[in-house]
């Protein structure tokens, strides 16, 4: 058991982060952003759906 905890224990405290935090505000404007372009109508017909 020792063991497995030591190895644990390694590569959790070996865990670094390399990169920039990000700022949630930031984060949840461009998430809307992309919901608002995926979603968005459009005067073009429905795609057909291919039943199997």
């Amino acid at each position: 058991m020792a063991e497995i905890f030591a190895a644990s224990k390694k590569l959790l405290y070996g865990m670094v982060r390399t990169g920039p935090l990000k700022d949630r505000d930031t984060e949840v404007a461009k998430a809307r952003a992309r919901s608002a372009l995926r979603f968005t109508k459009t005067d073009a017909p429905p795609k057909a759906r291919l039943l199997p």
